[in-house]
């Protein structure tokens, strides 16, 4: 934050009553909801209520002045496959406190907006805006401190051997069996019955149920129909 200063900056009147307008501040909390994205949010519009009432009581005013701003446009590919435009704009803004005698203090907040109409450099103001205020005034966000609670280190994960016999499969590494299986059957000239319910009846008959829960189980399934050792058509396994 930058001041403008004259020959003697302690007679300043900006110095004195800066301090009693942040005493004129309360707490701004996020009374808003983006149903879209599911967040509560504080908008401008939650902001402005609450300053310039300490601004006016005490004389003072804000002054805001956009120092540079860089627009990006695109045109993008939607879901749906349209092309749609979008505009990505960040501003630097300088912001003025003006004191009656004119003395002043300056800070400069930097804002960004996303959008794909015609408000992205509205948007970018207000996130500038919306820091300047909360920064410069100490504004309260009526929330918890995150630095209130101790965070928990989480506990580590064992590393899983992917070679592990006893580790658990993947549906994509069960459906191996189905499509081992769906393969044979097409080589045999089968037409009637189904890859799915053949595996069933494998696993039934191997594990007592219908489960294929470990890669020791997988694999000694999948050697079971390589081998030949099962029935294409009711999938009942051969000496085994």
């Amino acid at each position: 934050m930058a001041t403008t200063k004259t020959a003697d900056s302690s007679k300043e009147l900006i110095y004195e009553l800066l301090p009693k307008v942040v005493a004129d501040i309360h707490a701004v909390p996020k009374s808003q909801r983006n149903a879209f994205q599911k967040f509560n949010f504080r908008g401008i519009d939650d902001v402005y209520p609450v300053i310039r009432p300490a601004l006016a009581k005490h004389g003072c005013a804000i002054v805001p002045y956009a120092e540079s701003v860089d627009i990006d446009r695109q045109v993008l590919r939607s879901k749906k496959g349209e092309d749609q435009s979008w505009c990505k704009v960040i501003v630097l803004m300088r912001y003025t406190i003006y004191a009656p005698d004119g003395s002043n203090v300056v800070a400069r907040f930097y804002g960004e907006g996303n959008d794909t109409s015609d408000k992205a450099i509205a948007k970018a103001h207000s996130n500038a805006y919306k820091k300047f205020a909360f920064d410069t005034f100490c504004i309260p966000t009526g929330e918890p401190d995150p630095d209130h609670d101790d965070v928990k280190n989480p506990t580590p994960q064992p590393k899983v051997d992917p070679n592990d016999p006893a580790r658990a499969i993947s549906g994509a590494e069960a459906a191996r069996l189905t499509n081992l299986i769906e393969e044979k059957r097409k080589a045999a000239g089968f037409t009637s019955g189904s890859a799915l319910d053949v595996a069933k009846a494998i696993r039934k008959d191997v594990l007592g149920d219908e489960r294929c829960q470990t890669l020791k189980h997988l694999t000694m399934l999948c050697d079971a129909v390589e081998s030949g050792k099962y029935d294409l058509d009711t999938g009942e396994l051969i000496n085994v």
